[in-house]
């Protein structure tokens, strides 16, 4: 506290009274309660704050980069790693992204409108994330350890699809860089894989089911409808040499032949072509009668008998 010189009633003050006081009094350290801090001096950067409802305190600044939170209701803190419950900040453009990144101030977040977060590169939009009303399915992004592969999967229900689509007459594109494949898979199984080298493999036992034709056929095109259902090689005995979908075949007398199909045809109204090769006895192949689940046919010579044959080529086309 300043000491004064004290004025005495019936005496007359000098001028060097007054300017002792007032020198004292203005040099003084004041406490809270007449209205000073309590602080004769504070270091550079302090921040001065009330502690106790009579008391201030002085904090020092803090690191480089670090935040002022709040420790508790009592005191003011500098925290370097602070944990924020919510954070709030403008929309933005593209151009200057709401929360941006220091030194690259057009990269960063962005809202181009409710609901919907934008991500911003150099300016430019890299990615745009927007609500559905009611959502319960939703994309998860996961990195994998060396030699695994990063995941982007579907969460939320068990059966949800996986959609992507391009606007209008945009393709979508799926590459391999180097020589590596691209891969469908069901349950981690590959079901179609494109190699380097254009090739397809479906995997073991899957096959590809072609579309049904609709309209003019497009040129080159392949459906159901032109797809061989069922081809066989046989012998002279009805054995066979080699085959899809025949599940059995066998001689039945001289020249006569049947054949029983593995997948039956959906109706009898289907396309066989066969024919006999054999160099020494030149026969046309009959079909005497056609099943959804089988053939017979006989090899018949120019002399209008059945003969044996070499080996009978057989072809199948139609609806299964």
């Amino acid at each position: 506290m300043a000491t004064l010189t004290v004025l005495v009633d019936g005496t007359i003050p000098v001028a060097a009274d007054f300017n002792t006081n007032f020198t004292n009094l203005n040099n003084e350290t004041r406490p809270v309660n007449r209205g000073g801090t309590g602080f004769a001096s504070y270091a550079v950067g302090a921040m001065i704050y009330a502690s106790e409802t009579t008391t201030l305190s002085s904090l020092a600044i803090g690191l480089v980069n670090s935040v002022l939170t709040a420790v508790g209701t009592t005191a003011p803190a500098w925290s370097t790693a602070p944990t924020v419950t919510r954070l709030l900040f403008g929309a933005g453009t593209v151009a200057t992204p709401g929360l941006a990144v220091s030194g690259d101030t057009n990269t960063g977040v962005f809202s181009s409108s409710a609901d919907v977060v934008d991500l911003a590169g150099g300016g430019n939009r890299l990615a745009s994330f927007e609500n559905v009303a009611s959502a319960v399915n939703y994309l998860r992004a996961r990195p994998a350890t060396t030699g695994g592969p990063p995941i982007l999967d579907v969460q939320g229900e068990a059966t949800a699809p996986f959609t992507i689509r391009t606007p209008g007459a945009g393709k979508m594109v799926v590459g391999a860089a180097g020589l590596g494949n691209v891969a469908l898979q069901s349950n981690t199984v590959d079901m179609l894989t494109i190699t380097g080298t254009t090739s397809v493999d479906l995997g073991t036992n899957v096959p590809l089911i072609p579309a049904v034709l609709s309209g003019t056929p497009v040129q080159h095109g392949l459906y159901r409808e032109n797809v061989t259902k069922a081809w066989a090689v046989l012998t002279s005995s009805g054995a066979t040499v080699s085959a899809f979908n025949v599940a059995a075949s066998s001689r039945i007398s001289t020249g006569s032949y049947t054949i029983e199909w593995d997948r039956d045809f959906a109706d009898a109204n289907y396309a066989l072509c066969a024919m006999a090769v054999d160099a020494g006895t030149p026969a046309f192949i009959n079909i005497s009668s056609l099943s959804t689940g089988g053939a017979t046919m006989s090899a018949v010579s120019a002399a209008g008998t059945t003969v044996d044959v070499a080996t009978l080529r057989i072809i199948a086309i139609g609806n299964q």
